[in-house]
């Protein structure tokens, strides 16, 4: 595994591997619930939406994937350009994503639109 995420209520465990794939297991049971896929790298980051029906993942690549957790379907793809993203974070009302990315000349913080609920 490369990086794991729990929901915010604890009942949910997503991990991240080398491969790209994302898995989510319920911890109460170990029930595997979804196998998450079509990254373009090794999963670097991912985080729950506060509600916890979303799951954004990040592969080190200027792109950002956003899954619905309830379906395991893709809910939208969004991507930088050219400025791999590291790092994504939920503000805590739940109504922007951000992200960061670091490179050897330059850091930077970008907020994402996100769908509407």
């Amino acid at each position: 595994m490369q990086t794991v995420a729990f929901s915010p209520d604890g009942q949910l465990l997503a991990a991240g591997t080398h491969d790209g794939t994302v898995r989510v297991w319920r911890l109460a049971d170990g029930t595997p619930l979804h196998t998450l896929t079509g990254h373009d790298g090794p999963v670097q980051s991912m985080v729950f939406h506060p509600a916890g029906d979303w799951l954004a993942v990040s592969a080190g690549t200027p792109r950002i994937w956003l899954w619905q957790v309830s379906d395991g379907q893709l809910l939208t793809e969004m991507n930088t350009g050219s400025i791999a993203i590291d790092r994504l974070l939920f503000a805590p009302d739940g109504q922007s994503l951000f992200s960061t990315s670091i490179t050897i000349d330059s850091e930077q913080m970008r907020s994402w639109p996100l769908p509407a609920r």
